[in-house]
Parts: structure tokens; sequence; C-alpha cells
């Protein structure tokens, strides 16, 4: 009879990590390949899936990823099949872990319910680990008695800590079996989760706020170009979401990504798939970058850069990577229609107010297309979370719940919830608390008015007229108070930004409250409020976003040019141009036609070089806003992925739909066409 085994990589229900469980799928396919006689072997990232599964069958053992963002979701539906099952071998993996031995003592002491933690790496030590309990005859308290010493494997026995030695990280990766080609993914992909790949492991940079840092990933391997080939061909067939993600931590920064590139073109033009690929995210060799980039096509450049600042850079390690280069690779990936991403940290060691808002300053005006700021999360496995580092730059941390984990499961009969908490620095030597709030409604400010290229030709124009980007962002953040609406939503986004508690402990406290517990599971409390409020923004208040960019526009030109009544009027009719291509997100509706006085599809093509007098249509000229199949195809796909909430439209169109992919295609109308002919050349 063979031992059955269940592999989860789970998420809560509508969080956004909607993506193929690659990590713990490869532990899977180590294991089956050296015990394929003697294991069964199911995976699982669907939370209410393995409920239902484990619900009729409760396996002998039972695997889990430990992420934060699942970690508290993991460890109840685990503790409830020990209860329920005491012979069921409880294995966790995964970086949610201490680095420090006497943390990962109190971890496990924290969670009697897990039965041994593999650190690191997981294939090897999974399949000595298992190796172990065949010969062991699955007698765990008889193992822990012996105080076996297992590989990157550690446990409790009679509440001493027993932790193996580390073993080395393999070294070729061609070793452990594709869970594609093995076929073990196939249930899966057929649940629209986002297909993840991975070419090659390892990260060069010691960065101490990513759990990557660490010295034992800091060498890379590669897995072999044949079975990369073979995995694309093979995803290409069975996947049935449109976008290919690489979770690869400098993906594009080799000479081998580049024949990865070219294998994924092909695959392109074969099979028209993927049709989407995130996943380029080199912080150095922008050359090479640029190279892969253009193989692809249509993509996007993550340059995380996380501080302009040169002190906050060496504070955690990171000023080995060239901030100017990754600027300059921002300008370059214009040319192949690519959405440039940056990533700034607030609160990391040495940041303060001034730094944080002259990062967003650079940033925006090297024209990078999104920049996003996110809150220092306090991974355990990071340095930055250390003793030491916490008292070196006085991190002060508060406690917060992590948005939609409140939601209600049900197992053995009995219905629980499993929020998740996370650590979040909010204050140190160098940054006070106001200044950090001050600094999250500026995030609030540039995700609203910035990311997305709502107001891109509007850019483009006061960038010709001389007005630097920065200057005009910034004056819309002086601004937003103005409007009611606008004043109302900042005020709003405030108040959950203050949602947080100084212990761990009093949070646990306080979400034993069922009243608590109604709240976020209402989504009254407990939101993404960055995503969250600028989704709002965007979906509906577009008209007072229009109305304040605009009107900033044009007293920032008055200032420059003094405008003439006929150049506020071509104003007037681009803001409604505007309006129309980019508002009503989402909706995939009907084409609609407006006739204005203004061929703006010229000016847009002339980069606005032509003068407003140029393109000037006495009669009128009707335009067409409308959807295009592709893009409709593109919206029903991510809906598919991510479901129609509130919360799943913040991520769709915080994170999945850039590059103009959410606005509306404009042409002329077809009943215009003499029209277009009569316009001024």
């Amino acid at each position: 009879m063979q031992t059955s085994i269940t592999f989860c990589d789970l998420v809560h229900r509508e969080h956004s990590a909607q993506v193929m469980p690659l990590g713990i799928s490869m532990v899977a396919a180590y294991a089956v390949n050296n015990f394929s006689s003697s294991i069964e072997v199911e995976i699982f990232k669907s939370a209410d899936e393995f409920l239902r599964h484990v619900d009729k069958k409760i396996p002998r053992i039972a695997c889990f990823s430990n992420y934060i963002w699942s970690s508290n979701l993991c460890y109840q539906i685990a503790s409830r099949i020990k209860k329920k099952s005491p012979e069921t071998i409880i294995v966790f993996g995964g970086p949610n872990y201490p680095l420090d031995i006497q943390e990962q003592e109190e971890f496990l002491k924290a969670h009697q319910g897990i039965d041994f933690y593999i650190v690191k790496e997981g294939e090897e030590a999974f399949a000595q680990l298992l190796n172990i309990l065949f010969k062991y005859d699955f007698d765990i308290e008889k193992i822990k008695k012996e105080r076996l010493q297992i590989g990157s494997c550690h446990y409790l026995s009679d509440g001493k800590f027993i932790g193996g030695e580390l073993l080395p990280p393999i070294s070729n990766l061609d070793d452990i079996p594709s869970p594609y080609l093995s076929g073990l993914c196939d249930k899966l992909l057929s649940q629209n989760l986002l297909p993840s790949v991975q070419f090659a492991r390892g990260c060069p940079f010691a960065c101490t706020f990513c759990q990557d840092g660490d010295d034992y990933y800091n060498r890379v391997r590669r897995f072999s170009i044949n079975r990369i080939k073979e995995e694309l061909s093979y995803l290409a067939k069975k996947s049935k979401a449109q976008t290919l993600s690489c979770s690869d931590q400098n993906f594009g920064m080799y000479k081998e990504d580049l024949e990865i590139c070219r294998e994924i073109a092909l695959v392109q033009k074969t099979h028209g798939w993927p049709k989407h690929f995130a996943g380029i995210a080199g912080k150095n060799k922008k050359e090479r970058i640029l190279e892969a980039t253009s193989l692809i096509g249509e993509t996007h450049i993550c340059a995380a850069v996380q501080s302009v600042s040169e002190q906050v850079l060496k504070n955690v390690r990171r000023s080995n990577i060239s901030s100017k280069k990754m600027f300059e690779l921002v300008q370059e990936a214009k040319k192949y229609e690519s959405t440039a991403f940056s990533e700034l940290i607030l609160g990391l060691p040495g940041d303060t107010k001034e730094s944080h808002i002259k990062s967003n300053v650079d940033l925006i005006d090297a024209e990078v297309d999104i920049v996003r700021s996110h809150q220092l999360v306090m991974l355990p496995a990071a340095e930055v979370s250390s003793r030491e580092q916490r008292e070196k730059y006085g991190l002060i941390t508060r406690f917060r719940v992590t948005p939609k984990t409140v939601v209600p499961y049900k197992l053995f009969g009995e219905e629980f919830f499993a929020p998740e908490i996370d650590e979040i620095c909010v204050a140190s030597k160098t940054l006070s608390f106001e200044d950090y709030l001050e600094c999250r409604l500026l995030n609030l400010t540039v995700e609203i008015f910035h990311n997305g290229r709502i107001f891109r030709e509007l850019f483009r124009l006061l960038q010709i007229r001389g007005v630097r980007l920065s200057s005009f962002i910034m004056g819309i953040h002086q601004k937003v108070r103005s409007s009611e609406r606008l004043s109302e939503l900042y005020d709003n986004f405030l108040v959950e930004t203050k949602e947080l508690w100084k212990s761990r402990s009093e949070l646990i406290a306080l979400l034993k409250n069922n009243e608590v517990i109604d709240k976020f599971v209402s989504m009254e409390m407990g939101n993404n409020e960055q995503l969250i409020y600028r989704a709002t923004a965007i979906l509906d208040m577009m008209k007072e976003l229009h109305e304040i960019a605009f009107g900033l526009a044009r007293d920032m030109l008055d200032l420059k040019i003094k405008l003439n009544e006929k150049e506020i009027d071509f104003l007037k009719e681009f803001e409604a141009f505007n309006l129309i291509k980019t508002g009503d997100m989402l909706s995939g509706g009907k084409p609609k036609r407006k006739s204005f006085h203004y061929d703006f599809i010229r000016l847009i093509k002339s980069e606005f070089r032509k003068n407003y007098t140029d393109i000037y249509v006495p009669k009128g000229i009707e335009f067409e806003f409308s959807y295009t199949d592709k893009q409709k195809d593109l919206i029903a796909d991510y809906f598919n992925i991510y479901g129609k909430s509130k919360n799943s439209e913040a991520y769709i169109l915080g994170t999945a739909l850039q590059n103009n992919r959410a606005f509306r295609k404009v042409d002329y109308s077809s009943t215009q066409s003499n029209k277009v002919v009569q316009a001024p050349s």
C-alpha cells in the first residue's frame, strides 16, 4: 500500500498570489522520483479544495509551505489534522522561519502541531526525512527519542531543539524532475492558476531586508536549456492562463537568459502563448536586460531600487546595485513598449521623510511608469529582523492583519478563521511615525495620479512645455484636499493606515472578538489600503481626478506661457477626450463615440510636438473609443484568475493591467473618414 502525502502551498481565498505552487511541487517531484512505488502524492493550492479533500481522506504525511501570506492558515489546518489524526506526520518548510536558533526553538514550541521543519532548499532534505520515516516505520516518537540528526531538518525532542546539519544547495538542478513534465501539476494547470517557471536559483546580492540575501543562496545555479524548452512547450499546450510568470530573482541579467528569451519568443510565435511575460527583474547588466526585453516584446521590467539614498542602500547592503544604471534601463526600455516598474520600501534603516520623497521624485522624473512604495515587512528570515539590526537603527514596529486573510473556513464540521499577521516598521531613529504617515499619503497620490498611466498624454504635454513631472505630481498632492470626495478618501485611507497594534499577542486577542472578525470579513477593516483606495479613486472618482489634474496643468502652463482662450478650450476638450479613454475601466463595454475639434490621434502620435492649431478641425472630428478583443480576453482572463470582488479589482488594476492595457483604444470613427482627410496637415 502506498503512503499518501499531500503537498500544500495554500493561499487565502481572495489572495492575489494565485500562482502555481512551483516550489513545493518540485519537492513533490523529487520525492516521487526517489520513492515512486512507495508514495501517492497530491498537490494543492486552493485551501477550500484541500479542506474538502481532507474531510474525506486524511493523508499519512501532510506537507505545507510556510510563507507570510499563508502561515497561520496552513498551521490552523495542520493542527486540526493533527488533533483529528495524531498519526499523521506534519512537515513544514519555507522562508517564514527565523534565522536565530533560539528563535527557531521558540517558533517550534509555539507551533506544537509541526513534527518536522525543513529549512532552506527542501528537495533533498525531505527525501532524507522520508527515507528515515520509512526506515523507522513512521514511528516519529522513536526518531525524536533517539534525537536523530536529519539534514536541514529541525524538531523538538522532549522540548529540546534538535537541528540537523544544513545540507548544501543542489548543484545540478536537473536532478530535480520537472513537476510540469511529470504531469504532477496538470490538475492545477486546469484551475486558471498563473503558471510560474524557474530558470535559475540563487541571488548574488545580500540585501538585508530580503530572505534571499542569506549567504546560502549566494551562488546562482541553472536548469538546462533543454529542460526549459520542454517545460515552455508543455505549458503552452496545457495552461489556461495567458500570462507566464518567472520566479527568478534576477532574470534577464545573465547571458543564458537571452537564450531562454529566444525560446519564449519561439513558443509565442508557434503557439500564440504566452501573451504576456512577467519576470524581467535583473538589477545589473542593463544592455543584456534590454536585449532580453526586445526578444520577448511587451513585458514588465522591474527596477527595484528600494531607495535612492546612498546611506540607506549602504545600510541594507545594496550599494553594489547601480541606481543610475537602473534609471538608464528604464529610459531604454521605452523603445520596447515595456512597463517600467520600480519598488521603494518605506522605513528601511536610515530612511527619512526627505529621502523617501526624493526617491519618489527621482523615479518619477526618470519616467518610471509605476513607482510603488511598500512598507518594510519584518521577514523572520531577513537580517533586518534580527535583534542587532532593530537596536542599531532604532526600528519601531507595529502589527497589522494581512489584507484578505480574515476568511471563514470549515474542517471536520468546525468553522474557523486563520488571519495572518504582519510585523511592519513604522518608525526609526531617522523616521518619526508622523513622517511615516505623511509618506504614506504621498504614496497614495503617486498610486492614483502617476501609476497606471491614466494621465500619460497629459504628462507628455507638460514635459514638452518644460514642466517637471515630479513638480506636477507634488502639486497634485497639495491640491487633492480641494475635492470633497477625494479629501474624504484620503481621510479614510489614513484611518486604515493606522490600523496597527503594538504587539502580536494584543492583535491575536482582539481577533477572538466576533464583532471585530465581522468588520474584517465585511472589509470595514483590514484592507490593502494603498491598492483599495487607488482602485476606489480610479473606478468611482475619475471625473474628480481629471478635474484636479487638468486644473493644475492649466495653472502651471498659464504661469509658463500665459494661455489664451483657444488654448484653454483645447485643454478642456483634451480633458474630455482622456476621460472617455480612461474612464469606466474593466467594463469591456460597447464602443463610445464623441466629436472633438482637435485631432488628438495626430497630436499623440507626434509626441505632442504639434501645436494645437495644427490639429484644429473646425467642423469637428468623431472618434471611436473601444476595447480590442485582446483586451477583453485579457480582462476576462484576470477575472477568471482573481475573481470579481473589490479586492480583486484593486489587485488587477494595481498590478496586473498595466501599460495602457485597461484603457480604450482610440480610432477615427468609420463615419468620419472624409473629415479626417480635411484635417489640417
